[in-house]
């Protein structure tokens, strides 16, 4: 399900607590980055590769996010499309079709658990490890495997600034598609408007 994916990505990239032993001292410099961050807007690029066909999709946007679990992820191109999470229910908004998804919040609980814990609901050590660090440039890049994997995430890397920023992340499902966010423009502190996180 695409929006689970897109779920997914979201909370791992911005809510993300320390994992243990291997990669401990950077995942600790990101709890403490994002610890008191109350509101989040950036901009996104974001790649969607399909293994078996070969083919690439590219999307562009923006990313609002509230504490506790309130979110706004709009794509601007190629098409339009607007995912929201509220405090009531999660709807997918397809404009150009003149189509709205509206989803139960259990939607997330039935995800094997793995929104909660990356957004901080539950301990990282009890669904994940982190199996490698390296540096690519300026960023150190993390390795990390959930102990028990679901068909939508068995694999993910993290880039993150020594800071504790990240920057980009790349998650891979059970068949081996690729699903790649890249973070730019970070604007923490960020108030919205009352109806950000609201649709009709």
């Amino acid at each position: 399900m695409k929006i689970l994916r897109l779920l997914l990505f979201l909370f791992l990239t911005f809510t993300l607590l320390p994992a243990p032993s291997y990669g401990a001292s950077i995942t600790d410099q990101v709890k403490r980055h994002y610890a008191n961050m109350a509101s989040l807007e950036a901009d996104f690029t974001q790649e969607l590769h399909h293994k078996e066909s070969g083919n690439t999709e590219k999307r562009a946007g923006v990313f609002l996010f509230k504490k506790p679990l309130l979110v706004h992820w709009k794509t601007n191109s190629p098409a339009p499309e607007l995912l929201i999470i509220s405090a009531k229910e999660i709807w997918n908004v397809f404009p150009d079709e003149l189509l709205a998804y509206k989803y139960p919040l259990d939607v997330i609980d039935n995800s094997g658990n793995i929104i909660k814990v990356i957004t901080g609901q539950t301990p990282i050590d009890e669904s994940f490890s982190v199996e490698g660090e390296s540096r690519e440039g300026q960023l150190i890049k993390l390795h990390l495997f959930p102990h028990e994997p679901v068909q939508s995430l068995t694999e993910a890397f993290l880039w993150v600034e020594e800071s504790g920023l990240i920057k980009k992340v790349k998650l891979f499902d059970f068949f081996g598609n690729a699903n790649t966010i890249e973070f730019t423009q970070h604007r923490v502190g960020k108030q919205f408007d009352k109806g950000t996180f609201t649709f009709s």
